[in-house]
């Protein structure tokens, strides 16, 4: 099965260098996922990734937002998405994920409070992170793959106006917990 997926991948140059940047992530998580963590099930939402990226399930986008969120949650950075970190809220209109704690706090908490957010950051007790803010809709999907079945971790519906922001935080997120950068990430969006 392997084979079929590999032939179709290569009919698409923007498939082509999609699924390279997926191997070599693919691969620097596994090294990651050394430290304690089941490499079968690694291994497992790598081949599903796969066979979704053949098979056209969703937009390249989608299915690579959703892979680098969930494999940062396998290798053990699972972000608590549960509630806004102050108040408790769980349906916030708007929330800033704090990319490097994990957490998110939502608009009315962070109006009240003294966090400045400043494009894609906060200071907070003069410490500045790394934030993203979100809507309702982001926070609901990104919730939906990193507390879902692996098996099921695609099986979600975002509006398209919603896709560049979670995209954009699923990079974010996973980028900084693996202090580093790709190549091959670079050359996809050059193809973009």
């Amino acid at each position: 099965m392997l084979f079929d997926i590999s032939i179709e991948s290569r009919s698409s140059i923007s498939i082509f260098s999609f699924s390279c940047l997926f191997a070599i992530s693919f691969a620097c998580n596994c090294e990651v996922s050394r430290e304690g963590v089941d490499e079968g099930d690694i291994l497992r939402l790598g081949l599903n990734t796969f066979y979704a990226i053949a098979k056209d399930v969703k937009p390249l986008e989608i299915i690579r937002a959703a892979f680098e969120l969930r494999v940062a949650v396998e290798c053990g950075f699972m972000p608590d998405l549960t509630e806004c970190r102050e108040c408790g809220s769980i349906e916030p209109s708007y929330a800033s994920i704090d990319i490097m704690n994990g957490n998110f706090i939502c608009n009315e908490c962070q109006s009240k409070a003294n966090f400045n957010v400043i494009i894609d950051s906060f200071y907070e007790s003069n410490v500045q992170r790394p934030v993203s803010i979100i809507s309702n809709s982001v926070l609901h999907a990104m919730r939906y793959v990193c507390y879902s079945k692996k098996e099921r971790f695609l099986s979600f519906k975002l509006d398209e106006s919603e896709h560049d922001l979670f995209f954009q935080v699923c990079e974010k997120f996973l980028l900084n917990h693996l202090e580093r950068g790709f190549y091959s990430l670079e050359f996809y969006k050059s193809m973009l």
